[in-house]
């Protein structure tokens, strides 16, 4: 379903041959499972990507950012369009998350998001399997997708309409912590946030409603 962007991909990398195959076959968790792959012989590109910090053999747990300098805005949507999730939880509340099995890639993925929203996340591994699940949640969640998925950026066309579809949600007093004491009585001007680009590597976000 994702065979486009690797289209997309073999257009871009047209200097190299290339080639697109698609295959059935059963998995532990399904049968008939169907897949697309994008093949690049050329060695030179695979010296490359090596030089680049990518590892040889399995990557899961040692993979790290790339060794030499490289947008990290689009280098963590990557990232999310392969190992990440983003949409609403059952009670309407916007999430992303980031899955990974390397330390490298979470811390670097941790600081980056320090940046972002200027919050710190746990860095520790799941007991089950010992992976990183690293979640964003609500104002912050919106906007860190606002920053990655910015219009006509390189991606997974569903995780894009995804991001785009991730509106603001109203506030319930229910949710917010208690004082001890009824809140002041407010009037809501405006719940639509003001999203303003200076670039893509930089965002505004003025979410906090007008009072009267």
């Amino acid at each position: 379903r994702d065979r486009d962007l690797l289209e997309t991909f073999k257009t871009l990398y047209s200097s190299v041959y290339s080639s697109i195959t698609d295959r059935e076959r059963d998995t532990n968790f399904k049968k008939g499972y169907k897949s697309t792959v994008w093949t690049v012989s050329a060695l030179a590109f695979r010296e490359a990507l090596v030089a680049g910090g990518l590892p040889v053999g399995r990557k899961g747990r040692t993979v790290k950012i790339p060794a030499h300098g490289f947008s990290e805005t689009d280098f963590y949507r990557g990232l999310l369009d392969a190992n990440g999730s983003l949409g609403y939880t059952a009670k309407r509340l916007p999430f992303l998350s980031l899955n990974t099995a390397s330390p490298d890639m979470a811390a670097a993925y941790i600081a980056f998001l320090k940046k972002v929203i200027g919050k710190d996340k746990h860095d520790r591994p799941n007991r089950r399997d010992g992976t990183y699940n690293i979640v964003v949640w609500k104002e912050d969640a919106q906007a860190l997708c606002r920053l990655l998925y910015y219009p006509d950026c390189l991606g997974l066309a569903r995780k894009c309409r995804a991001a785009a579809q991730i509106s603001p949600y109203p506030r319930s007093r229910s949710i917010l912590p208690s004082c001890g004491r009824p809140p002041a009585p407010t009037s809501i001007a405006a719940t639509t946030p003001t999203v303003r680009c200076l670039s893509r590597h930089s965002l505004i976000v003025a979410t906090r409603p007008g009072r009267s």
